[in-house]
């Protein structure tokens, strides 16, 4: 899954409870993804995607800060 990259990708960038709440939310979408309840799996979904997605938002701003560095606009 691509929440599992994000995570290796950005390890130094995670406090260590932003990536035990982060590997809690994908174990929860992946028991929800054994289920047959489409509510339940979409409730997994978005509290995965709204807990990483200001943190997705931070590594970005990083990574185009460390490519900008230097740089005149």
């Amino acid at each position: 899954m691509s929440a599992d990259k994000f995570l290796q990708q950005n390890d130094d960038l995670l406090s260590e409870e932003e990536k035990a709440t982060t590997r809690s939310l994908l174990a929860s979408l992946k028991t929800a993804l054994t289920n047959t309840d489409k509510d339940v799996i979409n409730k997994a979904i978005q509290d995965l995607n709204e807990y990483t997605a200001p943190l997705a938002h931070r590594a970005m701003d990083q990574t185009i800060a460390k490519a900008m560095k230097g740089k005149k606009l």
